[in-house]
């Protein structure tokens, strides 16, 4: 996979939050799925002033020794003391992009970078990025880049967005010509099933016609087939006349001779 590519340390894949100092160490990628983040503020913490920047103080903290889930709730404390300040958001954020729960993340650097928060896009596409998300993770390091165009790391990370982008529609379209192939097979199929049984049929209705009009052989009756003719009444005249012709022919045979006993002279 292309996030293979994204830079390991979380320093240079996500931003620190606001306030803090740029060699300050980041989470490690291995950290803690941050879990739903369920503010409560202490009650002294409202009352005396201050308050959201001292939680800010703690969940930077925290942050520094690479607990996100507990810097998240310290910045989710301090938003709910200031909830319209924008860098409340973008801390809070990027403690939850670091803790790979983007889904709550995402919505809290968008409004960030709209109110002009420089890092929550490139934090927000980033992480998008990172959790194979190519659409989102291009739009927002493309608005990164708009507002840090010398950024080495926006570059890169766009970049690498882009090919994801790409590598996501190519396997697309594959899934989309493969559905579309498997279709046509089962409807070539299904049509060469139909050929066969209408062939079948017309095979079949073809032996039937040809038995129905074939012409059958008359049996003579037991009757009949025993039955000889009767000979014809022999004419007595006729019969004496063929006599006659007979004796005539047997006298105009040739005589054969008789054997003769021949004397010898010695």
């Amino acid at each position: 996979m292309l996030l293979a590519l994204v830079p390991p340390a979380q320093a240079q894949s996500v931003r620190l939050p606001a306030g803090s100092s740029a060699g300050s160490p980041a989470p490690a990628p291995g950290a803690a799925r941050s879990e739903a983040v369920r503010p409560h503020v202490p009650w002294w913490q409202r009352w005396i002033p201050g308050g959201e920047r001292r939680l800010a103080r703690r969940g930077l903290g925290l942050w520094k020794e690479k607990k996100p889930a507990e810097a998240a709730r310290a910045f989710a404390e301090a938003a709910t003391l200031d909830p319209k300040d924008p860098v409340r958001l973008y801390d809070l954020g990027t403690s939850l992009a670091a803790g790979k729960n983007l889904k709550q993340a995402a919505p809290l650097l968008a409004r960030a970078s709209r109110a002009g928060v420089r890092g929550a896009a490139y934090n927000l596409g980033t992480a998008a990025l990172e959790s194979g998300q190519a659409p989102q993770a291009v739009r927002w390091l493309r608005r990164a880049l708009l507002e840090d165009p010398s950024s080495p790391e926006v570059k890169r990370n766009y970049e690498l967005a882009l090919r994801l982008l790409e590598k996501h529609k190519k396997d697309q379209k594959k899934k989309r010509d493969k559905k579309n192939q498997q279709k046509n097979d089962e409807k070539k199929q299904q049509d060469q099933q139909k050929q066969q049984e209408q062939k079948q049929r017309q095979q079949q209705k073809q032996r039937q016609g040809a038995k129905a009009g074939a012409t059958p052989t008359p049996t003579p009756a037991p009757s009949q087939a025993g039955r000889r003719k009767p000979p014809k009444p022999a004419n007595p005249l006729f019969g004496a006349l063929e006599r006659a012709e007979r004796r005539a022919r047997k006298a105009m045979r040739t005589p054969v001779p008789r054997k003769r006993q021949v004397e010898e002279d010695w």
